[in-house]
C-alpha cells in the first residue's frame, strides 16, 4: 500500500458508494461520448451501440436504472 511507503502508520480505509441517476450518468459523466468512441473503436457496431443507449434510456424511465460508484478515503499519520 501506497501510504505505508509514504511512511505514515494507523492506516484506516473507508468505502463510500454514491449512486448515480441516469441523468447524470449521462450528462454528468458523457455516458453517450464513451459509447461513440467505443463504437468509433470498432468495439461495437452503431446498431449495437444504440440499441444498449435505448435500453439505458427505458431501464431509466422504468425505474430500473442503477449506477454507482465506490471511492476509498484513506487515511494516516505520520510517525512521530
Amino acid at each position: 500500500m501506497w501510504c505505508r511507503e509514504l511512511g505514515l502508520i494507523d492506516i484506516q480505509v473507508e468505502p463510500y458508494t454514491i449512486q448515480m441517476d441516469y441523468e447524470f450518468v449521462l450528462d454528468g459523466l458523457r455516458l453517450d461520448e464513451t459509447v461513440r468512441r467505443v463504437q468509433e473503436a470498432g468495439t461495437v457496431t452503431a446498431e449495437e451501440a444504440f440499441a444498449w443507449m435505448n435500453w439505458q434510456k427505458q431501464a431509466a424511465v422504468a425505474g430500473l436504472f442503477y449506477s454507482a460508484l465506490t471511492f476509498f478515503m484513506v487515511c494516516g499519520r505520520k510517525r512521530g
